[in-house]
């Protein structure tokens, strides 16, 4: 089983092993006379001692500094793949929302990166209050979503460079992913119900028919799933407001160039 331990929980016990061979040694003082070989070792070892830790320090202080640099180098990166993974959440909960269809459309007519980024910000402020699903498009999206491929890919991004991200940031990620792998599971039982129902249908059994029925009733419900997407949301929320901007992307990404415009 592997020990892990913080950096804090490091130093404060190296710290505390030289205040104790410290006061050791220095007992050690009282109880040989000077000029004495057990006096002479004490004076040694003493020295050897701090000389260990000064190198324990020393190295320690290069390898965080050498972290610290080579996180600088990939965080602008780092924090882009977040957010690119968030604007494709994002997505993939305007499908099923009653709004998110005409927000889409109101994006690419506005063709106004500013005016958008306002229209998805709003969009996201009221996600945050009240979510109002669309069951056509959400028995659409529950046979094929790609919550679990995503989550994976957050997940990823989190556990590599949890120790650089901040805890509210790992938190929110946790959360977020917890919930969309849930999603994702819940469309996956789904497929499974549908192919019992259709080979109960098959085979004429009624019973085996409505049990799977009465099963997607109970565990399949809008209420269950809306519960799940108000908390994907809420972390969401978190995250943008921490400065990961998928608002801005999904607002950019509605607009056309210019020479598809004209046409």
């Amino acid at each position: 089983m592997e020990l892990l331990i913080s950096e804090k929980q490091y130093w404060a016990i190296l710290t505390a092993i030289f205040v104790v061979l410290t006061l050791c040694l220095i007992g050690g003082f009282w109880v040989f006379p000077s000029n004495t070989i057990g006096y002479d070792l004490i004076v040694g070892f003493l020295t050897s001692s701090v000389f260990m830790i000064f190198t324990i320090v020393f190295l320690s202080w290069l390898l965080n500094i050498r972290e610290s640099q080579e996180w600088r180098i990939v965080r602008t990166q780092v924090k882009s793949m977040i957010t690119k993974e968030l604007t494709y959440v994002f997505d993939q909960i305007m499908e099923i929302t009653k709004d998110g269809i005409a927000l889409k459309t109101d994006l690419i007519v506005q063709q106004d990166f500013e005016k958008n980024k306002k229209a998805v910000n709003e969009e996201l402020v009221k996600l945050t209050k009240s979510i109002e699903l669309d069951e056509e498009r959400l028995k659409s999206f529950l046979k094929n979503n790609e919550m679990s491929s995503i989550a994976e890919r957050l997940s990823s991004i989190q556990v590599m460079y949890s120790k650089h991200l901040s805890a509210d940031v790992v938190s929110s990620l946790m959360d977020l992913t917890d919930s969309m792998k849930f999603l994702g599971r819940i469309g996956e039982i789904n497929q499974e119900a549908d192919g019992y129902l259709e080979q109960a249908k098959a085979a004429k059994s009624i019973f085996v028919e409505v049990l799977v029925k009465e099963y997607k009733d109970i565990f399949l419900t809008v209420n269950n799933i809306k519960l799940i997407v108000k908390s994907m949301v809420f972390n969401m929320s978190a995250l943008y407001l921490k400065g990961y901007d998928f608002v801005s992307i999904y607002a950019e990404a509605f607009i056309l160039p210019k020479s598809e415009v004209k046409q």
